[in-house]
């Protein structure tokens, strides 16, 4: 089994910002609940103005820590058979850890120093011997480590997700493949661009940004390699274009909307698959999107208006309740459930740590969403779900089930997308049409 890749998190610059202190205190909130990753994260580096090789290494060392929280306290525990921690210094534990394992731009002497004095800047001195004891420890036996024999433990410990995770990708995929999709899934991906193809094209704008065209099934996509923080991309502020994957552009492409028609996207926020859909039609035609929280709407609207998309209307709505007016009033129906997310934790690294009691009421109320919204579809129209987790039972066992129910529809074509095939979230898209 391979080494996870090493993050390339740098050395923090800064003489008037301590940001292994600022990185302590935002795990800490994370771990007791005040935050999620991504809004604690967004919060202190706006807090504390955090920019450049600062805000760069705040930011990999606190995903990194969440990342890898199950590997860091499983190494912990072969280090130091302490049965229970003060909360500050098993936190500052994993950091140091995670810097010796993953941050190749970090020496080792920086990474141990580093942590015994957070202990002092947290008045955890008396823990600096301890702190220091371990993280030694480590280096001279870290080619050493014993991992667990039992394989739904030893993916769990090693590629940092939740038993119900690995044993749930073990049982649909078998040992191999499972390792390559947690090990894709273990990597930063590149920022993939949806292009305003209305006012610009993929080709200048791939130039502008010293990225990449990437086309896949009829899509041509800009791509960033380089990790470009998102306020400093100009094309995203002027309506040239909006982060998007490549899967769920193409599950736009499958939907495959014309100038004219009249769309329905039943659970559209934040609004990226509207938004590529009014793009594909010119500009032309009709698309509602809704979604239940109506507070959530008003980024829909204001994406819009930055992209220029004017034929985009929103509406508060419950996907699973039956609204008479939509009854046979769309061309083309995308359903874009709620889902467990198992297909993006790459990007949104709490979803690693979700277990079997989160995920199992999903697909009961996937399917009634499905069943609802398949009322909305004209004779002759197309319906898609979709969603971005590879959790099988939220997939092809919801659509499977309406299919069998459901003779009136039929199935067009069927995609699961991978992060480690196909450089994309885990993903999965169904096209289905009604007959006429």
């Amino acid at each position: 089994m391979k080494e996870p890749k090493k993050q390339t998190g740098g050395e923090a610059e800064s003489r008037d910002v301590n940001v292994r202190l600022l990185a302590l205190r935002s795990l800490l909130a994370i771990e007791k609940g005040a935050k999620y990753s991504n809004l604690e994260i967004d919060a202190a580096i706006g807090r504390h103005r955090l920019a450049g090789l600062d805000r760069a290494f705040f930011t990999s060392l606190v995903y990194g820590v969440i990342e890898r929280r199950l590997t860091l306290d499983y190494i912990l525990s072969r280090l130091s058979d302490r049965g229970t921690m003060d909360a500050d210094v098993k936190m500052i534990l994993r950091m140091g850890l995670c810097q010796l394992l993953y941050f190749d731009r970090v020496p080792a002497y920086s990474a141990v120093n580093e942590s015994v004095n957070l202990c002092k800047s947290v008045k955890k001195g008396s823990a600096s011997p301890f702190v220091n004891a371990v993280l030694r420890r480590f280096l001279r036996e870290k080619d050493s480590i014993v991992w667990p024999s039992d394989p739904v433990q030893h993916l769990s410990v090693f590629f940092s997700v939740s038993p119900f995770i690995a044993r749930t990708f073990l049982a649909q995929y078998g040992r191999e493949r499972t390792e390559a999709i947690l090990q894709a899934m273990g990597k930063q991906p590149p920022l993939t661009l949806r292009v305003n193809t209305i006012n610009t094209a993929p080709e200048p704008l791939a130039e502008t940004l010293g990225g990449e065209v990437w086309e896949q099934n009829g899509v041509r996509a800009v791509r960033l390699e380089k990790s470009v923080p998102l306020s400093e991309l100009t094309c995203l502020s002027d309506g040239r274009a909006f982060v998007q994957d490549m899967a769920s552009q193409i599950c736009v492409e499958t939907l495959g909307a014309e100038k004219g028609e009249r769309i329905l996207d039943a659970c559209a926020c934040p609004g990226g698959k509207s938004f590529g859909t009014a793009i594909r039609m010119g500009n032309v035609g009709s698309v509602l999107s809704c979604d239940l929280h109506e507070n959530k709407l008003s980024l829909i609207a204001k994406g819009a208006q930055t992209l220029g998309l004017s034929i985009i209307e929103t509406r508060a709505a419950d996907g699973a309740k039956f609204e008479p007016s939509f009854e046979n009033a769309f061309d083309r129906v995308l359903c874009d459930v709620p889902c467990s997310g198992l297909g993006v934790f790459a990007k949104k690294p709490d979803i690693r740590y979700k277990e079997e009691k989160d995920v199992a009421r999903l697909p009961a109320i996937q399917s009634a969403i499905l069943e609802n919204v398949s009322r909305y579809v004209k004779r002759g129209g197309v319906l898609i779900y979709s969603t971005c987790t590879l959790h099988e039972k939220e997939n092809e066992g919801v659509t499977s089930a309406f299919l069998a129910s459901h003779s009136e529809f039929e199935k067009e074509s069927e995609r699961t997308f991978f992060p480690d095939t196909d450089s994309t979230d885990g993903f999965y898209v169904c096209r289905m049409r009604r007959k006429t």
